[in-house]
Formats: structure tokens, sequence, C-alpha cells
């Protein structure tokens, strides 16, 4: 009866996992892209080992050449930032396609690049004259503090005498509030309004609002001036900022709600970007990375006139889903040792874990940016997994065999039985423990650009409360200063890593901190004990 019983609790929950696998690929109806065209994109050339930051380097014309043709399907204008590397290049390649350039010209706090640049924008503004439609002096030098709004003026208006295009400045929409004298400069003004970077950050729907009304404020302050949107977007990977996910639904949402909005107000827009810029990753966070229409391999993220899915190949990763937590779950549920409410425990659970191992290896994609985040991130999914199967396993057998303490575990590993159960589950504490531990460090400190990976750690969070779960003699070895202290630091930082209440992830990663230091309560309490006494 009980095999009958453990079958039917079995196929219901394989079926609940396939089906919400379903919900989260069901194609989300979103706002059509008006000729399924926008206004222009930033262009940045990126090919993998090419560095964009590299005023030196410069990528193939075929390269450039193939950009162009695949943007001229989507676009008539990009906004290039610099006019050294590829620039030059790009400019031909557009002009093959009929696509028109805003030229910008990168200045700042060093002054021998701002005269190289200021001579090569006027050399290609002359030079370009049917193709560049405008000339942007300096992109968010008053927000970097590079330079002072009156020096940046003086090479506006040495700009605007030498060609023949609109010359504008671009910046953040605060930094045009506190310059305003900007506005008697430039012919143009670029507002930069990038709602999933402000604080507090909505979510991508409610950006509409958000940025409408900043826009309005905005056409207020500056009446008579021409005001083009020099850059907005949203991000399709990385962190939450309190409301807004960084998803493709969320991008594409974000993208097509707002071309909406500009038509509506008649103001021309420049989204940010063309491409997915991985180099951006290392100042910028997962996010940094991920603005871009296309990805890294040219293909759209998303169409402008179609329903758009988050997990267009949710069958797939359903079938593997189902398949970990099989494997999880097969050897355990059907054992005779195995009561209902365990059974059922770990079949709901296993797929849980298999669900989740599929969330995993996404953001070990999204967010490994070296060789050894990749290796860290992928190496932490095989942990989930092995870490849920052993914490299953000590749900069966409820061993009264000691775990040995991270101390001996770091200092003596020789001396340990690794036959033993209790052997590798003190070593999957360990390292989920200490991993945590020094995340969440790194959240308590600055949470603006990093991920939480609190998927990664769910296994983590099984064995522990396994542990406590069996009750077993000596499992919490209360006199180990080790697990003491990463106790201390998960308990003390968790509250540090406190988001608001709309960001779920913060809020998931401070649970998962707690219950990880719950074996090692009583080894916090015998080091207090201790540090009195001394």
């Amino acid at each position: 009866m009980h095999l009958l019983v453990k079958s039917i609790l079995l196929l219901l929950t394989l079926a609940a996992n396939f089906f919400f696998w379903q919900w989260l690929g069901k194609p989300v109806e979103l706002p059509d892209v008006p000729n399924a065209r926008y206004d222009c994109l930033s262009y940045t050339a990126y090919t993998e080992g090419h560095d964009p930051t590299n005023p030196e380097l410069t990528l193939s014309k075929e390269i450039l050449d193939a950009d162009m043709q695949a943007l001229s399907k989507i676009t008539d204008c990009i906004r290039l930032y610099s006019t050294r590397g590829t620039t030059p290049d790009s400019i031909e390649a557009a002009k093959k396609y009929g696509i028109k350039v805003i030229l910008g010209a990168w200045v700042g706090g060093d002054a021998k690049n701002n005269r190289a640049e200021i001579d090569n924008a006027i050399k290609l503004a002359k030079q370009h004259g049917e193709s560049i439609k405008m000339v942007v002096v300096g992109n968010e030098v008053l927000l970097r503090q590079e330079m002072g709004y009156e020096q940046l003026g003086d090479m506006i208006n040495q700009m605007k005498e030498q060609v023949t295009q609109p010359v504008a400045y671009a910046d953040v929409y605060d930094f045009w509030i506190q310059y305003p004298q900007m506005a008697d400069y430039a012919d143009v003004i670029l507002v930069h309004l990038l709602p999933y970077w402000g604080d507090p950050a909505p979510t991508s729907a409610e950006a509409q609002n958000v940025l409408e009304t900043s826009l309005k404020d905005f056409i207020g302050r500056f009446k008579g001036k021409t005001i083009m949107i020099g850059e907005t977007g949203w991000p399709s990977a990385g962190p939450p900022r309190q409301q807004a996910v960084a998803s493709v639904v969320d991008q594409a949402r974000f993208v097509r709600n707002f071309i909406q909005s500009a038509n509506q107000l008649h103001v021309s827009y420049n989204l940010i970007e063309a491409l997915d810029q991985p180099w951006k990753r290392a100042s910028e966070g997962t996010a940094g990375g991920y603005w871009g229409i296309m990805n890294v391999d040219r293909e759209n993220k998303f169409p402008l006139t179609e329903p758009v899915s988050e997990w267009p190949a949710w069958k797939i990763h359903s079938a593997i889903s189902i398949g970990i937590g099989l494997l999880l779950s097969i050897g355990v549920i059907f054992s005779a040792g195995i009561n209902l409410f365990s059974a059922g425990a770990i079949i709901l659970l296993s797929q849980i874990i298999g669900t989740l191992s599929q969330f995993a290896w996404r953001m070990a994609d999204e967010t490994s940016l070296r060789l050894f985040g990749y290796i860290f991130n992928h190496a932490a999914i095989v942990m989930l997994i092995g870490s849920s199967a052993l914490a299953f396993i000590l749900v069966k057998s409820a061993s009264t065999t000691p775990i040995p303490s991270f101390r001996t575990l770091l200092t003596a590993p020789g001396n340990l039985d690794w036959r033993d159960i209790a052997t590798w589950q003190s070593l999957a504490l360990f390292i989920g423990t200490f991993s945590a531990a020094i995340i969440t460090l790194s959240l308590a400190v600055e949470m603006r650009h990093q991920d939480i990976p609190w998927p990664l750690f769910t296994g983590s969070v099984l064995l522990a409360l396994a542990t406590l779960l069996v009750n077993r003699e000596n499992s919490y070895r209360p006199t180990g200063r080790i697990e003491a202290w990463l106790a201390i630091i998960l308990l003390a930082g968790a509250p540090w890593c406190f988001d608001g209440w709309d960001n779920e992830p913060a809020i998931l990663w401070q649970l998962t901190s707690i219950l990880l230091a719950l074996p090692w309560l009583a080894a916090i309490k015998n080091e207090i004990r201790l540090i009195v006494k001394d």
C-alpha cells in the first residue's frame, strides 16, 4: 500500500514540475514596436578577446560590415562614443547600409586624449558629412567629475565653430538639473534615463511612469531646446535592484512599452545598446554586460512584434529538472525504511532541487566572467546536487557517527575515514558554510553590482537542516572555533544584506545565511563563553 501511495505522490510531483516549467515558458503579450524598428542604438564593436577600451585595437571590416547589415534591419541610426579604435571603420560600414551616426568625442581628465578626440571628431564630421547626423562632446563627464562645466562648454563651442552638424552633450538627468548652464552651450540635450539604476528601482512595468514623469519635468525645465533621450534601456540578466528584475521578458517589456511612451511624447531616443558588452561586467556587475538588444552572437534576444518567453526551451529544462529530481530521490523513497511523510518530503524537495539546478545553471552561465568564476559556479551546481543527496541519505540512515570538526578536516584529512558519510557531510557543510560566509560579507559591504546566488546554496541548506533533523550525537561540535566564527559571520552579516521587501533574492539570501548557521549555535555559545572567560 505504501509503495502505491509513494508512486502516486511521485507522479503528481512530476506533473506539477512539468506544469511549473510550462508556466515559466509561457509567452508574455507585449505592445508591438511600430514598424519593428528602433530610433537609434548605441554601438560598441565587440568580439571575444577584443578590448573596446583600448583605442589602438580594431576589428576586421568583415565583422563591422556584418554588424551593420544586421543592425540595418532594425534601425537607421547608431551612437558611437569615441572617435578612435573601430569608429572610422564603423562609420564606413554604417554608410554602406544607410545608417546615420551620432558621433561621440570621449573627453575627460586626460588633456592629451581630449585633444585627439576633438581633432578626430572634427575630421570625421567633415569627412562623413552626410552620414554623421550629430556630434556629442562628452558623455557623463560631469557625473564622473572629470571636468568643470565651463571647460566642457568651451570644448563644445570649439566643436560648433568647426562642424556643420548639431553639437550635443550627454549626461544623466540629475546632472543636467545640477548644471542647467550646459544647455546654453549644446545645440541638443542628450539626457540619460536608466530606471534600473534608480533609487528606488521600479519594476520594468512601473518604470514607464517614472520615466514619463522625469521626461515631462525635464522638457518643462528646458523649454525651447532640442531634447533627445541619449540612453535608456534595461538589462536582460543581472541581480535584482529593489523591485527591478533583470530578465529577457523585463527587458522586452521596458523597451516595447518605452517606445510607445516616447512616440506619444514625440521625443527621439537612443537605446543602450545594440550588442551585449561582457567587458562591462568587471566594473558594473553582471547587469552591465547584458543591456544589448542582441547577444554577443548577434542574435536578437526578443522579437519586436510577438509575445516573449523567458524560457523558450522550457521543455528541455523541464526534462532535465525532472531527471535530476528522480536521480536524487528514486533510491531513497522506495526504501522500506522510509515512512510516507519522509518519502513525500524527499519527492517534493528532489524536484525542487532539480528545478533550482536549472536556475543555477543559467545563473552560472550569465555571471561567470573569468575562468575561476566559471569553475566555481559550475562546481557549486555539483555541490547543490551532491549536498542534497547527502541530506536525503542522512534522513534515511539516521547515522549516529559524529561529524569530524572543520579543524580536523583542514589540518588532518588523512586521519579521516573517507568511506564514512560523516566525513563527506563535514566537507560539504564546510564548503557551503565557508563560501556562504564570504558571499554574505561581500553583499553586506556592497550589494549594488553583485549577484545573489541563493539557488546554488539550497543543497547546503538542506544538508544543514538534515544535520539538525537526525539529532546526531556530537554533530554540532560545540568546541569548533571555525564553525563558530563562520556562523557568527553568517548571522551578523545577514541583516546587512537586506535590500527592501521587494528584493526577494536578497531576502532568500538572508534566510540562507541564517539556516546555514543553525547547526553551529552551540559552537557560538561555547565561543562566547571562552571569550568572556578570557
